[in-house]
């Protein structure tokens, strides 16, 4: 008995297989624009006196890669982290630690990092800013 190789159906998967991993790895690409936030550092902070700690934050800021000030509300910042148009990080130790959004006992928004505790708040140890 004669044996013929099957190389139409194989040649016609392999063509479909490329096809599809190509529009795949285009569409993860796209995806991953538009839904990856920016990971942007805060490295000062504006604040208001005699307030309690939730509410003491009215703004962050820090240095753009290129080297300019940005500055932001504390209802901006909140806005951001939501829509995930970015994250927020500070650098404590020489380490990365992420800002999160959480809600005061009063019920009002506020931002915080993952290491706080009720009695150390991180981002009131950044420097005050311009």
């Amino acid at each position: 008995m004669y044996y013929k190789p099957a190389s139409k159906p194989v040649f016609l998967c392999l063509a479909v297989w490329k096809t599809v991993r190509k529009a795949t790895t285009k569409l993860l690409g796209l995806l991953k624009k538009q839904i990856m936030p920016a990971y942007v550092e805060i490295r000062c902070i504006h604040t208001a006196q005699n307030v309690t700690i939730p509410n003491r934050i009215l703004g962050i800021g820090g240095l753009t890669a290129e080297g300019h000030i940005w500055t932001l509300s504390l209802e901006a910042a909140i806005e951001k982290i939501k829509s995930r148009e970015n994250r927020f990080f500070i650098r404590h130790n020489n380490r990365q630690v992420n800002v999160w959004i959480t809600n005061s006992p009063e019920g009002k928004f506020y931002l915080r990092t993952v290491l706080d505790t009720a009695a150390n708040h991180l981002l009131l140890t950044l420097p005050e800013g311009p």
